[in-house]
């Protein structure tokens, strides 16, 4: 704790005292922070000797928001496992452990995604897809890893690795996405690096591709974006730090989308009074007829299949349609009838009003069969089912027959084999008559049948 100095105890003393006697004392505090360690804040996430390697990235699923969870990817004992960690940062929650990868030498851990502008800050910030890729050197292979998804293997003869995502223009062709670039360091010294870009076909890993600008054997590597939309590929030679850089690749997203504001000038506007005029209109009358209107008072049970109709030819141009009901309107409807193949002249009721007869232009075969086509119409024919029932006739089709075919059977028959054997007859009597031969058949005889005809013999 600071003392007091005597000077400024006697001036305490003497506050009662006038203020011409310079007796007034006052304190003035100012309080200032330095700025050191202000812009960067640095955490624990592990504590041990067999720490190796590790790599952090943060995650962010809308534009407008600010990263939401951190990840690491690290090496315990040569063991590489992925923490997490929610964000804000609070140094009191610890990192959560999510799942063990394997063995590892080095490592590298990074989102995937794209650029979207946020119109609050006026500025394109980085949207994370949900889960990130781990990048790890194990027995010299380098394996890409989508979180737990089966790893592959994108290089061989590898030491070191580090991976970033490269800008992806959002306002322009997104054929010249940069990817998701991982670059690594081979035995030899050498920096090479695969891009997981936007092909014409999806997604794909490209070959990989030697960083010849940066000659030399590189001990150490890091990758970097720059404000102005360019990738960096930094590494350490001999004791030096040596880097290139990308061309650009924004695509407009470094120029505020252009605003247009129009108004009207000139603007005039002119009202017409309305006129009214004092006549009388006479009464609109609309008269309406209805046409094509059937009632019919058909009993509960009525059924439309009921109905039954069979036909007959009866001579070479008719055909007879004979029906379980009355038919009403029947004659003068041929051109309801149509047959296929032939054509209908006439219709007139038959011997009863069952019946109605249909005159065919053409001749018709003795025996044969014929769909007759009805067309149903609110002028047809109707039926009769009982007083006060007379439905239309329904669109039907209805086969007509002629006379059943006639098979002619013819029956042959032939004596296959007969034998006769003649017998001498003796006269008991006396008297001397005629003599005569009498045959008896000795093998039965054979008829053969074959049959000429149809039907059954």
């Amino acid at each position: 704790m600071r003392t007091i100095p005597s000077e400024l105890l006697d001036r305490v003393a003497k506050k009662w005292q006038v203020p011409a006697d310079n007796a007034d004392p006052k304190l003035k505090v100012l309080l200032s922070r330095g700025f050191l360690n202000e812009l960067f804040q640095v955490f624990t996430i592990q504590n041990g000797t067999e720490l190796s390697d590790v790599d952090v990235t943060v995650k962010r699923t809308d534009t407008s928001s600010e990263p939401a969870e951190a990840f690491a990817l690290a090496i315990n004992d040569g063991i590489a496992s992925v923490k997490s960690k929610p964000l804000p940062y609070d140094d009191q929650t610890p990192w959560v452990h999510e799942f063990t990868v394997g063995a590892a030498t080095a490592v590298a851990i990074e989102f995937d995604g794209y650029w979207d502008r946020d119109y609050v800050s006026r500025r394109f910030n980085f949207v994370t897809e949900e889960n990130p890729w781990l990048f790890y050197v194990q027995s010299g292979d380098l394996k890409a890893q989508l979180w737990q998804d089966t790893s592959i293997t994108l290089a061989t003869g590898v030491t070191k690795v580090a991976a970033i995502r490269g800008w992806l223009p959002a306002n322009g062709d997104q054929s010249n996405d940069q990817g998701l670039v991982v670059a690594y360091l081979k035995t030899d010294g050498t920096m090479w690096y695969r891009a997981y870009c936007i092909q014409s076909g999806g997604k794909l890993w490209e070959v990989e591709r030697q960083v010849t600008e940066l000659a030399g054997t590189c001990d150490d590597l890091a990758l970097f974006r720059t404000n102005d939309f360019r990738l960096g590929f930094m590494a350490q030679v001999a004791g030096d730090i040596w880097w290139t850089l990308t061309t650009r690749n924004y695509a407009g997203m470094s120029v505020w989308p252009e605003f247009i504001s129009a108004h009207m000038s000139g603007f005039a506007m002119s009202v017409t009074p309305i006129g009214y005029l004092n006549a009388q209109l006479p009464d609109e009358q609309i008269t309406a007829t209805a046409t094509e209107m059937v009632i019919n008072a058909c009993p509960a049970s009525y059924d439309y299949s009921q109905i039954e109709i069979t036909g007959t030819r009866t001579g070479e141009h008719t055909l007879a349609l004979e029906c379980n009901y009355p038919l009403l309107n029947a004659a003068g409807q041929e051109a309801l009838f149509s047959i296929v193949g032939y054509t209908v002249t006439g219709t007139a009721y038959g011997d009863t009003s069952h019946k109605v007869v249909l005159t065919i232009a053409e001749s018709l075969s003795v025996v044969g069969a014929w769909d007759v086509i009805y067309t149903k119409a609110y002028t047809g024919i109707k039926v009769e089912i009982c007083g006060g029932c007379t439905p239309h006739l329904e669109n039907s089709t209805i086969t007509a027959t002629g006379y059943p075919p006639e098979h002619n059977e013819q029956i042959s028959a032939n004596i296959a084999t007969m034998a006769f054997e003649p017998k001498l007859v003796s006269y008991l009597s006396a008297d001397t008559g005629d003599e005569h031969l009498s045959a008896g058949f000795t093998n039965a005889m054979t008829i053969t049948v074959t049959k000429v005809g149809g039907g059954d013999l």
